[in-house]
């Protein structure tokens, strides 16, 4: 008898966070091993749960050992997912189940059922022959001929294209001449069809230069002397510089070595125009995943990848744990986006994941950006990353010219616009040229708050401690945090006076008052409320990609990963929205937006620069004149150190750990009960302080930072681990307090 020792999937309480053992009846002995996905019984129910390991003894009773019920999938997890499982609970402090989930499809742990189709081919060449140079059957001979043009071709679309009935086919089959056989049909969230063909470029003498750089190291070569282990390499190349064609020609080497390929993508950059260059250079072996999927588009793609139906996965984060058994290469495009960093459990950080599969793989990990992370930057210094360039846009289409205009000075001028005399006066001169614009405002709404002018009440959210944004289109107040709305008074809910005005400016708002000056103008508007229907994305952007508008205003989802020919102008409306935030990365975010923002424009070579203006209250702000003067290394430079004067990552390691309740009082006292006890244990407490948003859907939120030494300790230590996950579990159990640790945090709201 053989029994496997589990990790249960469905039950992720951290007290049930171990193993459980169950025996392996006869029958599925040959299908159980290391890896396999399996039903259980645990307690009343049936659970998923994954094989850690299969043993022919126990030291358990045996007569209480259930069996295992089912097995999911007769292809396990590849053993490099496995490991990164273990190594994400001890790294990122989750337990073992929560890094599990996140690998593995719900459509699979919820049964989402499998689509067969029949398909049709010859079977006998000979007799199909003899049928076609005869005069007899008029349809069956229709049937053969397409299928000697294509087969195996699925019956459905024979008998669609044909527009016949089962009966020839069926005559066919009977006679020996055609098979029909069941076979996977796999949903693809993308039609291949009508994506066209992307053919390679010739590169320039940078792009070779990169590529020869990165090919003789990694395992994409033939050279036998390469590393057994590939260093990261970092790609700096400017917007418009070539990135993605390095990407597409890497890929082409590494499928030539039978090697796969992880390409991750910020989900907001993850635009069909991004899709189709990968699929139009790839075709059926690129497998797409998003968050818009349905489960059963997610269980297919995710299946394509396990059974090696697909060799290139293009995704955001959670793409980096594609299901791939020869993995060779992981590239991370736009690096420094924070959305790599998921903010619920397990907060891991895509970056760092990718750089241990890679380890595990003897893997290439490859970081493309224009404005790299400081860790990146850092560890390029600290020579953990190798660097390549690409100094200059494709084609030597020069780089925007970039115009700041102080808001402050407008102002006093007497301009009370949220539009700035001279970004009108461009926008009327590309439009008349029939050129195309881009307007970035980082807020959607239309204003951010209410104010009432006779008391100084804002309108606030009654769950959360932010103010409440209006959205004109609706005509309802909105909160961001937790989606609660209340219609807009015509009256101050504290004086009942008429002296209520929305201030602040957010997208619809820009929308509105840009008709105002050019009335004519056609507009698209694309923010999180335009686009969420499916395909709403890929609607939009078709729309202005075809010139039915001139211009395009949105949030950060335009920000990147965009390019439009004809896009001679970005307007940035206020550069300032992340600067006055409570964190230390306010700078290094601003810089990093804007100068993806500014890459939007003039990226064509018709012998005209493109032009960006941008609108801010803080001209001489470092991050706003590095990006002017565009300027990376200057900016990095004084960012880094400033960074380690003051002691902030990356030169040193950040925990947060944030405490939520709906007792004021519980969790305050709590939080500094929590920071006495780490410091008299010896670590270096931040705060504790109310976080910047103190109150969210009803539950009051306080926080402190562990700062820690860089001391090559991967692995938070022992003696602190245990401590917050007991400190955690305690919480848990007694239910007043919850507790959050994110190790690495990017977001301190």
């Amino acid at each position: 008898m053989k029994y496997c020792h589990v990790t249960i999937l469905d039950i992720v309480s951290d007290e049930l966070d171990r193993q459980f053992t169950y025996k392996i009846t006869p029958h599925l002995e040959s299908r159980v091993t290391r890896g396999s996905l399996v039903k259980v019984p645990f307690g009343k129910r049936n659970v998923n749960a994954v094989v850690n390991e299969v043993t022919g003894t126990t030291s358990l009773s045996k007569d209480k050992i259930k069996n295992v019920n089912q097995v999911l999938s007769d292809q396990p997890l590849p053993e490099d997912i496995m490991e990164l499982a273990q190594w994400m609970s001890s790294y990122y402090l989750c337990s073992l189940s929560k890094a599990y989930n996140i690998m593995v499809p719900q459509g699979l742990k919820s049964g989402v059922n499998r689509i067969y189709k029949k398909y049709v081919s010859i079977a006998d060449i000979t007799e199909a022959r003899k049928l076609l140079d005869s005069a007899k059957a008029p349809k069956q001979r229709k049937v053969l001929e397409r299928l000697l043009s294509n087969s195996p071709l699925a019956l459905d679309q024979l008998l669609d294209e044909l527009k016949i009935t089962k009966s020839p086919v069926e005559s066919l089959y009977g006679k020996g001449i055609i098979n029909i056989q069941s076979s996977r049909s796999y949903r693809e969230p993308i039609d291949f069809k009508q994506i066209e063909e992307y053919k390679p470029k010739e590169p320039t003498q940078a792009q070779k230069t990169v590529l020869k750089l990165i090919k003789n190291q990694g395992r994409g070569s033939c050279d036998n002397t390469s590393p057994k282990k590939p260093k990261p390499f970092l790609l700096f190349g400017v917007t418009g510089s070539g990135k993605t064609e390095i990407y597409l020609q890497l890929i082409e080497s590494y499928l030539q070595q039978g090697l796969q390929t992880i390409v991750l993508i910020p989900e907001i950059s993850l635009t069909p125009q991004t899709i189709e260059r990968f699929v139009g250079r790839f075709g059926n072996q690129v497998a797409v995943t998003h968050s818009k999927l349905s489960h059963g588009e997610r269980l297919d793609q995710w299946e394509k990848m396990l059974w090696g139906k697909a060799n290139i996965v293009v995704g955001p984060r959670s793409a980096v744990f594609a299901p791939f058994s020869n993995l060779g290469l992981i590239i991370i495009d736009e690096e420094q986006e924070g959305s790599y960093k998921q903010e619920e459990l397990p907060r891991y950080h895509a970056r760092e994941v990718a750089e241990r599969r890679c380890q595990f793989k003897d893997g290439q990990l490859l970081l493309g950006t224009a404005t790299p992370s400081l860790e990146s930057i850092h560890r390029v210094k600290s020579d953990d990353y190798n660097l390549a360039e690409l100094p200059e846009r494709v084609g030597d289409v020069e780089l925007p010219d970039i115009s700041v205009i102080d808001m402050k000075e407008e102002f006093q001028k007497g301009n009370k616009s949220v539009f700035s005399r001279e970004l009108i006066l461009k926008l009327k001169e590309v439009t008349d040229k029939g050129e195309q614009t881009i307007l970035f405002l980082n807020r959607r709404g239309y204003s951010t708050f209410l104010l009432c002018r006779e008391c100084g009440y804002t309108v606030t959210c009654p769950r959360c401690e932010v103010t409440l944004t209006y959205h004109k289109s609706i005509n309802q107040l909105l909160c961001h945090y937790c989606d609660y709305t209340e219609p807009l008074s015509k009256f101050c809910p504290d004086c009942n006076s008429d002296k209520i005005k929305e201030f602040g400016t957010g997208t619809q708002k820009i929308e509105r008052e840009l008709k105002k000056y050019l009335p004519d103008l056609k507009t698209i508007r694309m923010d999180v409320d335009t686009t969420r229907k499916k395909n709403s994305h890929q609607e939009l952007l078709g729309k202005f990609k075809n010139k039915q508008a001139n211009v395009l205003i949105g949030t950060q989802m335009i920000a990147k990963g965009l390019d439009f020919p004809d896009v001679s102008l970005v307007g940035i409306i206020t550069a300032d929205t992340a600067l006055n935030l409570p964190d230390f990365r306010a700078g290094e975010k601003t810089f990093q937006l804007l100068t993806q923002v500014a890459g939007r424009a003039g990226r064509r070579d018709n012998n005209q620069r493109g032009q960006v203006v941008i609108q801010t209250y803080n001209p001489d702000h470092y991050s706003i004149e590095a990006v002017k003067n565009e300027n990376v290394r200057k900016f990095t430079g004084e960012e880094l150190a400033l960074r380690k004067k003051l002691g902030y990552p990356p030169f040193k390691r950040m925990i947060r750990i944030m405490l939520r309740s709906p007792y004021e009082q519980a969790v305050s006292h709590q939080v500094e009960e929590l920071s006495q006890k780490l410091q008299d244990m010896g670590y270096e407490v931040l705060g504790p302080t109310p976080c910047p948003i103190p109150k969210i859907k009803d539950e009051f939120r306080w926080h402190l930072m562990l700062r820690l030494d860089l001391n090559n300790q991967e692995i938070i230590d022992e003696q602190l681990r245990d401590y917050l996950l007991t400190t955690k579990n305690n919480l848990s159990q007694q239910g007043k307090i919850r507790m959050a640790i994110d190790v690495d945090p990017l977001n301190l709201l």
